[in-house]
């Protein structure tokens, strides 16, 4: 096999190719090639006007003694490639094919040296401590978002971009990055006929769950527009569309007309059988028409992921753990931990820590078993159940400096990051790594929520209050524990009718399993503290009351300080004692 000298950085057209960091670059900006397209690219590349022979990519792509099914696998790849590069394989600028032999680069190109790396922002050393609120450890806050910004995975991981099928394999074998079982191809969107806006919602509907994939391809391999709308153009049935696509699961979306609004219904089938396997919906307002994300739009993606991830748990599901192999024991451990929850989280975690296990044995340095340990190891969900939390979140945290050693500039590994810093109480360097993401990411609802915390316990809440109002508002109905954070920004402001005003409306929208938590169910303190400060002492009393049937054993201050979860946002915060004073509560 010929070896490929990752030393050099290779300019062609637009196009600048680092081999050592992984890395293309059209016009200066990064482009989403990872994986066996890019290790195409760079042996071509390396061996720029000579004759690169199938055996040569075989030999580079598949380990001895895989059997996969190469004609099929290298075409994906190349096509995936000449997408990206724009070119027409029928008039090729950079990779010409010799029929049965192989594959030329035949644009011209230059090398040099690849610049110098710059310090990860991980690196950064916090200044001196800046007064405030107490430095404390921000819980890593799991909601229906964040499993895919926790998930969650993002631009750095799309290696997964590929796919090389095995055929009744001899023996088990790890996976390629690039294998991928969940493939998807995301059908247009339809609207009602003669809606102009309902189709301008369609086609922003569409940009969301299509961006989702590209910012998450992770979770699988998505097949290219423009070979999606041909086959839909062509074809008569679903389950023709699927074959010709070589793809598991269709995503189709329907537009309603709700009004004021646009309601979004986004279905998965089955593209063997047309089945629909489940249906995610989401309210896309009429003024977010033009926007081409939205964070509703996330939920449903993630909810096609899910129910993909249970199609795929659900065709091994007759097979013994011992035969399967790094990707199907990743599949069950995903599902075993996302379904099992509250009561059963603790027998959860401890399943899907056994199978990852497996997965990393098999193959240690797969992304996805890797991603799903730092996933499992640093959700709030521990707070509740671990033993020992500390221990959970030191596996969470080595697994994390794999993820960002394979690529520091990965996404979904940085907002990791950002997480586990607040963990530590390290809010400065979270809030650099926050900024860095926001350049690439500007309305990261999760990121930008982050800074915000970061800049409340950096004794900052005047810089923390914009962002934290401007959260809130856009999701009211969805996330209370935006308006949390809000009410205690604003709190910590002495800003308390605004304070009040976010607290009765997080109240209003939070269970009571999360009215009881010692994180969130703090806002009915915040609540208490605001009205005593505005001289409303019924209104207080009422807060007080309904707190104390949810936490009896608070009854003081002394009580209340030692109830309080070190990661609440007003830890420690000696003016919201003094508010629950006025309000009545004994030291």
């Amino acid at each position: 096999m010929a070896n490929i000298q990752p030393e050099r950085v290779f300019r062609f057209g637009p196009f600048q190719a680092d081999l050592h960091n992984r890395q293309l670059l059209k016009n200066g900006l990064p482009v989403n090639l990872r994986g066996q397209p890019f290790d195409i690219l760079a042996l071509l590349l390396e061996h720029s006007g000579q004759l690169v022979t199938r055996e040569q990519l075989r030999a580079l792509l598949w380990p001895s003694g895989t059997i996969v099914e190469f004609e099929h696998s290298i075409h994906t790849a190349i096509t995936k490639l000449r997408e990206v590069l724009g070119e027409d394989a029928d008039h090729p600028r950079f990779i010409a094919t010799v029929p049965r032999h192989g594959y030329r680069f035949i644009g011209s190109c230059s090398t040099a040296a690849p610049p110098a790396p710059e310090p990860a922002a991980s690196s950064v050393s916090p200044p001196s401590s800046t007064p405030g609120i107490a430095v404390v450890p921000r819980r890593f806050r799991f909601r229906p978002l964040m499993l895919g910004v926790l998930a969650v995975a993002a631009v750095g991981l799309a290696g997964f971009l590929s796919r090389a099928y095995l055929v009744e394999p001899r023996s088990i074998v790890p996976y390629s990055p690039e294998d991928r079982r969940m493939t998807f191809a995301i059908l247009p969107f339809q609207a009602p006929r003669g809606d102009a806006l309902g189709q301008e919602m369609a086609r922003s509907a569409f940009e969301v769950m299509e961006t989702s994939f590209e910012h998450n391809a992770l979770w699988g391999h998505v097949a290219p527009r423009r070979t999606v709308e041909g086959a839909v153009a062509q074809l008569p049935s679903l389950k023709d569309i699927a074959r010709t696509l070589d793809v598991h699961f269709l995503i189709r979306g329907r537009i309603e007309n709700t009004p004021p609004d646009y309601t979004v219904n986004v279905l998965l089938v089955d593209g063997a059988s047309e089945r629909v396997l489940g249906t995610r919906s989401f309210l896309l307002p009429a003024k977010l028409a033009a926007r081409p994300r939205h964070v509703d739009g996330f939920d449903a993606f993630f909810g096609m992921v899910e129910l993909a991830v249970e199609a795929e748990v659900k065709r091994a599901l007759d097979k013994s753990v011992d035969v399967l192999d790094v990707r199907d024991l990743s599949f069950r451990a995903f599902s075993e931990w996302r379904t099992h929850r509250d009561a059963q989280a603790k027998q959860g975690y401890a399943s899907a820590t056994e199978l990852l296990k497996r997965a990393v044995a098999l193959a240690p340095d797969d992304l996805y078993a890797t991603y799903l340990t730092v996933k499992i190891n640093l959700c709030d969900c521990a707070q509740d159940w671990s033993s020992n939390v500390e221990e959970q979140r030191a596996i969470g945290a080595a697994a994390l400096e794999k993820l960002l050693g394979a690529d520091p500039s990965n996404l979904v590994a940085l907002k990791f990051k950002v997480l586990l810093l607040q963990l530590r109480g390290r809010f400065e360097e979270s809030l650099v790594i926050a900024d860095t993401i926001l350049q690439r990411e500007p309305d990261e609802v999760h990121v930008l929520d982050w800074k915000a915390l970061a800049l409340l316990r950096l004794g900052r809440p005047r810089e923390a209050q914009p962002i934290a109002d401007a959260l809130a508002g856009e999701v009211p109905d969805k996330w209370p524990w935006l308006e949390v954070h809000a009410a205690d920004i604003h709190f910590a402001l002495a800003d308390y009718v605004a304070a009040a005003q976010f607290a009765r409306g997080a109240v209003a929208r939070m269970s009571e399993v999360g009215l009881h938590n010692s994180v969130d169910g703090t806002i009915r303190l915040t609540l208490a503290a605001s009205e005593a400060r505005l001289g409303h002492p019924n209104r207080a009393a009422a807060a007080l009351a309904d707190f104390q049937r949810s936490v009896p054993e608070a009854r003081t201050l002394a009580a209340i300080r030692k109830w309080m979860n070190p990661l609440a946002d007003l830890y420690g915060f000696e003016p919201l004692f003094d508010g629950l004073r006025l309000a009545g509560v004994p030291d």
